[in-house]
């Protein structure tokens, strides 16, 4: 290899480094830009999360709070209810035992009436027959 040559590597190898050192640079720039760019990028959606999350949890409490009085009001009629419904059980049992009294007194009455209806006509069929007998023994 000549002069010629040796010049002609050397400055290839001269271009070689100059655009490597150019490009380097330039993304070294561009790094430094970028991050940049990610990190105000980052504050800002950090402030749109951060009042996100503010607005979602006041609605929360908000929603929270009403749900609590519903379940408060929710409990007080339900307690309500199951005293009403207590109240009517005792009201239903006294009033089938009060009738129940009553069916077992009219019955009662009734199979008495019904025994002395049997018993006069039990004591006429025995006077019938005993005049049967009567005249039967006069006749024999």
């Amino acid at each position: 290899m000549g002069p010629p040559e040796w010049i002609a590597l050397a400055a290839l190898i001269v271009t070689i480094t100059v655009a490597a050192g150019g490009v380097v640079a330039k993304a070294g720039k561009d790094k430094d830009e970028i991050l940049q760019k990610i990190a105000e990028n980052k504050s800002e959606l950090d402030g749109e999360l951060g009042a996100s999350r503010m607005a979602a949890y006041e609605e929360y409490k908000t929603l929270r709070s009403e749900m609590n009085e519903g379940s408060n009001k929710s409990y007080h009629a339900f307690g309500d209810s199951i005293a009403a419904i207590r109240e009517k059980v005792v009201q239903v049992e006294f009033w089938t035992r009060d009738r129940f009294t009553e069916m077992n007194r009219s019955m009662m009455v009734s199979m008495d009436m019904r025994y002395g209806i049997i018993d006069e006509r039990f004591e006429k069929v025995n006077e019938r027959l005993r005049q049967l007998e009567l005249s039967d023994a006069k006749d024999g």
